[in-house]
């Protein structure tokens, strides 16, 4: 409760955005239990579950992260632009979760379309508010060097890179390479065992976000930039193995 309380004292909006999507990823895991009605092989609800799961992180992780971003002016249009865009993004995917559709490459439908479109243009504009949140972060750096400091700037940076996958995936039309989407995957994350997977390097880049300040926080400035190269390196080696069409785990 006390990190909760100092959290809200840093960012109401993005932790009452963070809180929110915690509260629909619970709901969505109760519909997991009782709905059995499968989209691309599995269960129509786990992929809004994952997306409510990964935005709580990051929209909870901005939260935290608002002291070392600056003053409140110089962040609002980024924090406002992040949650308000993940909002967007969270209730396409719910709803076509709903409609029993895909929501991600499907232009099916002109309703279908127009969602797609209007995701992709809400995660462009969240792109663009990350860019000002490591912009900031890499100032207040620069004034004033921590392990810290550097651990949200660096994971900022990579999740950048991280984000940018999507655009691969929608050039692709598909996130499988060598396969059709839906196929064989892992538990829950549904990452293919047959083919390659660009989610995984999206994945791993996007929470770098998460990852670099954690490691910065408990082991200091030396640890902060092992892990940015060791995380740099696993993120791009994921990105060829998937581009190659091989799995990162053939079961």
């Amino acid at each position: 409760m006390t990190v909760l309380r100092e959290a809200w004292r840093r960012s109401p909006w993005l932790t009452a955005l963070a809180l929110a999507h915690g509260a629909l990823l619970a709901a969505l895991l109760i519909g997991v239990a009782v709905d059995d009605m499968q989209v691309l092989g599995i269960n129509r609800w786990i992929k809004p579950a994952k997306f409510a799961a990964s935005i709580a992180l990051y929209l909870g992780s901005l939260a935290w992260y608002a002291p070392d971003l600056g003053d409140a002016r110089a962040r609002r249009w980024a924090y406002v632009t992040a949650g308000t865009t993940m909002v967007i993004e969270m209730v396409a995917i719910t709803m076509q979760a709903a409609r029993g559709m895909t929501s991600h490459y499907n232009i099916a439908t002109l309703l279908d379309a127009v969602v797609f479109q209007t995701m992709g243009i809400a995660i462009a504009l969240n792109t663009v508010a990350m860019v000002r949140c490591a912009v900031l972060a890499w100032r207040r750096y620069v004034l004033a060097p921590s392990a810290w400091q550097l651990g949200i700037t660096l994971g900022l940076a990579i999740a950048i890179l991280g984000s940018l996958i999507g655009p691969v995936m929608v050039v692709h039309n598909a996130h499988t390479m060598g396969a059709a989407d839906g196929g064989p995957g892992l538990p829950f994350v549904n990452w293919s065992t047959v083919a390659g997977d660009l989610r995984i390097a999206h994945f791993i880049g996007l929470h770098a976000l998460q990852g670099l300040p954690l490691i910065a926080a408990l082991w200091g400035r030396r640890a902060v930039l092992i892990a940015t190269g060791l995380w740099s390196a696993f993120t791009l080696a994921t990105l060829v193995q998937a581009l190659a069409g091989r799995p990162l785990l053939a079961v």
